[in-house]
């Protein structure tokens, strides 16, 4: 949960598309430092692989930082 706090604040936007578990449309999100919205989308296409995409955008990011704790919320 800490994780989560830190990208609001060290990060100036970010944005991506969601799998979500037991969710059968893509979960679209974005925010702009403190404020976040989500909604659904579409639903998956039959052959499109279903990954959630995040993009992270500021200055002096650790990339390993973030792909270490986002690996540890993929559910399996």
């Amino acid at each position: 949960m800490i994780y989560r706090i830190l990208i609001v604040i060290i990060t100036n936007n970010y944005k991506g598309i969601l799998n979500l578990q037991n969710v059968s449309k893509r979960v679209i999100f974005q925010g702009v430092h403190m404020l976040f919205g989500t909604q659904t989308d579409r639903a998956w296409k039959e052959n499109e692989p279903r990954r959630s995409e995040i993009v992270i955008i500021g200055r002096n990011l650790d990339e390993q930082w973030f792909r270490s704790n986002f690996a540890s919320c993929v559910a399996v």
